[in-house]
Protein backbone atom coordinates (compact mmCIF):
# COMPACT_ATOMS: atom_id res chain seq x y z
CA UNK A 1 0.00 0.00 0.00
CA UNK A 2 0.95 3.05 -1.11
CA UNK A 3 0.60 4.87 2.73
CA UNK A 4 3.49 2.99 3.78
CA UNK A 5 5.74 4.83 1.83
CA UNK A 6 5.38 8.04 4.55
CA UNK A 7 8.47 7.77 5.80
CA UNK A 8 7.38 9.53 9.43
CA UNK A 9 4.66 8.15 9.93
CA UNK A 10 4.46 6.55 13.62
CA UNK A 11 0.81 5.46 13.88
CA UNK A 12 -1.97 4.68 11.81
CA UNK A 13 -5.38 4.37 12.56
CA UNK A 14 -8.11 3.36 10.36
CA UNK A 15 -10.35 1.94 12.74
CA UNK A 16 -14.13 1.55 11.61
CA UNK A 17 -13.63 1.59 8.08
CA UNK A 18 -14.79 -0.25 5.31
CA UNK A 19 -11.17 -0.89 3.53
CA UNK A 20 -9.30 -3.72 2.72
CA UNK A 21 -5.39 -3.10 2.96
CA UNK A 22 -2.25 -4.87 1.74
CA UNK A 23 1.31 -4.66 3.91
CA UNK A 24 3.43 -5.41 0.92
CA UNK A 25 5.91 -2.31 1.19
CA UNK A 26 5.12 -2.18 5.08
CA UNK A 27 8.80 -1.99 5.69
CA UNK A 28 8.83 1.25 3.95
CA UNK A 29 7.60 2.75 7.20
CA UNK A 30 10.40 2.10 9.18
CA UNK A 31 9.10 4.23 12.44
CA UNK A 32 5.57 2.81 12.19
CA UNK A 33 4.68 1.80 15.88
CA UNK A 34 1.20 1.59 16.17
CA UNK A 35 -0.96 0.41 14.09
CA UNK A 36 -4.94 0.03 14.65
CA UNK A 37 -6.76 -1.55 11.64
CA UNK A 38 -9.96 -3.07 14.06
CA UNK A 39 -13.21 -3.36 12.39
CA UNK A 40 -12.51 -2.97 8.90
CA UNK A 41 -12.25 -5.77 6.29
CA UNK A 42 -8.39 -6.56 6.27
CA UNK A 43 -8.78 -10.40 5.32
CA UNK A 44 -5.04 -11.54 4.77
CA UNK A 45 -1.58 -10.41 7.31
CA UNK A 46 0.70 -11.51 4.55
CA UNK A 47 3.67 -9.45 4.67
CA UNK A 48 2.67 -8.26 8.10
CA UNK A 49 6.14 -9.96 9.13
CA UNK A 50 7.95 -7.21 7.23
CA UNK A 51 6.63 -4.17 10.22
CA UNK A 52 9.49 -5.48 12.69
CA UNK A 53 9.21 -2.08 14.67
CA UNK A 54 5.67 -2.62 15.52
CA UNK A 55 4.86 -2.33 19.41
CA UNK A 56 0.95 -2.30 18.69
CA UNK A 57 -1.24 -4.11 16.32
CA UNK A 58 -4.63 -4.36 16.21
CA UNK A 59 -6.93 -5.93 13.42
CA UNK A 60 -9.37 -7.49 15.84
CA UNK A 61 -12.81 -7.88 14.17
CA UNK A 62 -12.30 -8.46 10.69
CA UNK A 63 -12.42 -11.61 8.11
CA UNK A 64 -8.63 -12.77 9.27
CA UNK A 65 -8.84 -17.10 8.31
CA UNK A 66 -6.63 -19.86 8.85
CA UNK A 67 -3.37 -19.97 10.61
CA UNK A 68 -1.74 -17.34 12.21
CA UNK A 69 0.60 -16.65 9.65
CA UNK A 70 4.54 -17.23 10.65
CA UNK A 71 5.76 -13.79 10.25
CA UNK A 72 3.70 -13.02 12.83
CA UNK A 73 5.28 -14.45 15.33
CA UNK A 74 8.75 -13.03 14.43
CA UNK A 75 7.52 -9.46 15.49
CA UNK A 76 9.48 -9.43 18.50
CA UNK A 77 9.06 -5.69 19.34
CA UNK A 78 4.82 -6.14 19.74
CA UNK A 79 4.02 -5.27 23.13
CA UNK A 80 0.11 -5.18 22.44
CA UNK A 81 -1.52 -7.94 19.54
CA UNK A 82 -5.44 -8.11 19.23
CA UNK A 83 -6.30 -10.51 16.87
CA UNK A 84 -9.90 -11.35 18.65
CA UNK A 85 -13.29 -11.63 16.54
CA UNK A 86 -11.97 -13.05 13.41
CA UNK A 87 -12.07 -16.42 11.99
CA UNK A 88 -8.79 -17.52 12.72
CA UNK A 89 -7.94 -21.52 13.32
CA UNK A 90 -5.41 -23.92 13.83
CA UNK A 91 -3.18 -24.43 16.39
CA UNK A 92 -1.38 -21.86 18.05
CA UNK A 93 2.84 -22.35 16.78
CA UNK A 94 5.11 -22.79 20.11
CA UNK A 95 7.20 -20.27 18.74
CA UNK A 96 4.46 -17.87 19.80
CA UNK A 97 7.57 -17.91 23.29
CA UNK A 98 9.81 -15.73 20.93
CA UNK A 99 7.33 -12.67 21.44
CA UNK A 100 8.94 -11.97 24.96
CA UNK A 101 8.02 -8.11 24.12
CA UNK A 102 3.97 -8.62 24.43
CA UNK A 103 2.13 -7.01 27.34
CA UNK A 104 -1.12 -7.85 25.82
CA UNK A 105 -2.12 -10.81 23.98
CA UNK A 106 -5.92 -11.15 22.64
CA UNK A 107 -6.89 -14.17 20.70
CA UNK A 108 -10.30 -14.33 21.74
CA UNK A 109 -13.27 -15.03 19.73
CA UNK A 110 -12.02 -17.00 16.89
CA UNK A 111 -11.87 -20.77 16.07
CA UNK A 112 -8.14 -21.91 17.54
CA UNK A 113 -8.15 -25.61 18.38
CA UNK A 114 -5.57 -28.35 20.48
CA UNK A 115 -3.80 -26.90 23.32
CA UNK A 116 -2.85 -23.87 24.51
CA UNK A 117 1.02 -24.11 24.23
CA UNK A 118 3.22 -24.15 27.11
CA UNK A 119 5.52 -21.65 25.74
CA UNK A 120 3.26 -18.75 26.43
CA UNK A 121 4.48 -19.37 29.66
CA UNK A 122 7.68 -17.84 28.38
CA UNK A 123 5.86 -14.26 27.52
CA UNK A 124 6.89 -13.14 30.98
CA UNK A 125 5.88 -9.09 30.47
CA UNK A 126 2.48 -10.44 30.06
CA UNK A 127 -0.11 -8.31 32.01
CA UNK A 128 -3.40 -9.78 29.22
CA UNK A 129 -4.04 -12.77 28.38
CA UNK A 130 -7.38 -13.16 26.39
CA UNK A 131 -7.80 -16.66 24.53
CA UNK A 132 -11.47 -16.83 25.11
CA UNK A 133 -13.97 -18.36 23.21
CA UNK A 134 -11.97 -20.49 20.71
CA UNK A 135 -11.89 -24.65 21.22
CA UNK A 136 -8.82 -24.99 22.74
CA UNK A 137 -9.11 -28.62 24.63
CA UNK A 138 -6.27 -30.55 27.04
CA UNK A 139 -4.87 -29.27 29.97
CA UNK A 140 -4.14 -25.52 31.19
CA UNK A 141 -0.93 -25.75 30.87
CA UNK A 142 1.05 -25.06 34.53
CA UNK A 143 3.92 -22.98 32.91
CA UNK A 144 0.91 -20.38 32.81
CA UNK A 145 2.14 -19.49 36.09
CA UNK A 146 5.20 -18.01 35.31
CA UNK A 147 3.39 -15.00 34.32
CA UNK A 148 3.92 -13.24 37.33
CA UNK A 149 2.93 -9.70 35.51
CA UNK A 150 -0.55 -11.04 34.44
CA UNK A 151 -3.64 -8.89 35.38
CA UNK A 152 -6.15 -10.38 33.20
CA UNK A 153 -6.53 -13.73 32.18
CA UNK A 154 -9.46 -15.34 30.47
CA UNK A 155 -10.24 -18.64 28.87
CA UNK A 156 -13.72 -19.49 29.49
CA UNK A 157 -16.07 -20.79 26.62
CA UNK A 158 -13.71 -23.28 25.35
CA UNK A 159 -16.45 -25.93 24.38
CA UNK A 160 -17.03 -29.31 26.88
CA UNK A 161 -18.86 -31.52 26.91
CA UNK A 162 -22.46 -31.47 29.56
CA UNK A 163 -21.48 -32.64 32.63
CA UNK A 164 -17.91 -32.91 32.86
CA UNK A 165 -15.50 -31.00 35.42
CA UNK A 166 -13.83 -29.25 32.28
CA UNK A 167 -13.13 -25.60 32.60
CA UNK A 168 -15.80 -23.56 30.23
CA UNK A 169 -18.15 -26.38 29.31
CA UNK A 170 -21.58 -25.01 27.29
CA UNK A 171 -20.60 -21.91 28.21
CA UNK A 172 -20.63 -20.69 24.60
CA UNK A 173 -20.64 -20.29 20.89
CA UNK A 174 -18.08 -22.60 20.22
CA UNK A 175 -18.48 -24.44 17.06
CA UNK A 176 -16.66 -28.06 18.04
CA UNK A 177 -18.33 -29.96 20.83
CA UNK A 178 -15.02 -30.81 22.37
CA UNK A 179 -13.29 -31.85 25.86
CA UNK A 180 -13.21 -28.07 27.18
CA UNK A 181 -9.73 -27.18 29.16
CA UNK A 182 -9.10 -29.61 31.91
CA UNK A 183 -6.53 -29.98 34.73
CA UNK A 184 -5.51 -27.82 38.01
CA UNK A 185 -5.59 -24.52 38.34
Amino acid sequence: SSIFKLGVLRELVLSENPIDISFQGINEAEKLINLYLDDTNVNSLDGIGDAKNLQILNVAGNNLEGTIPFDLYLLTSLKTLDLGYNFLSGKLNNVIGAMTSLESLHLYHNQFTGRIPAAIGDLINLKELNLAENNFDGTIPPELNDLTNLRFLSIQREGGILGTADVGINQGKSSLQGLGLTGPL
